[in-house]
């Protein structure tokens, strides 16, 4: 259900800025590789541990630079319309 969920979100980011792809792509990759080590028996692919790993830490660095550039964009939204308004 995760997956399905990450994919309809990936799809819907296609409108929005590249970060925003690039973040849902890595949660998707996520969540299949997880689903895939489960399916096939959980503790015999190492490997699949290693890459859900490696997604889920770029997914957060991903994160944290979309909500960085975020606030540097409201700030300077919230600066121009405290200057405008005086």
């Amino acid at each position: 259900m995760a997956q399905s969920v990450l994919r309809f979100s990936s799809e819907f980011a296609r409108t929005a800025a590249k970060l925003l792809k690039i973040y849902f792509g890595f949660c998707t990759i996520s969540t299949t590789s997880g689903l895939l080590r489960t399916a096939v028996g959980g503790q015999t692919i190492h490997s699949g541990l290693y890459v859900r790993v490696i997604m889920l830490v770029s997914a957060v660095l991903v994160g944290l630079l979309i909500v960085r550039r975020h606030s540097r964009t409201d700030s300077r939204t919230h600066s121009e319309w405290a200057e405008g308004s005086s």
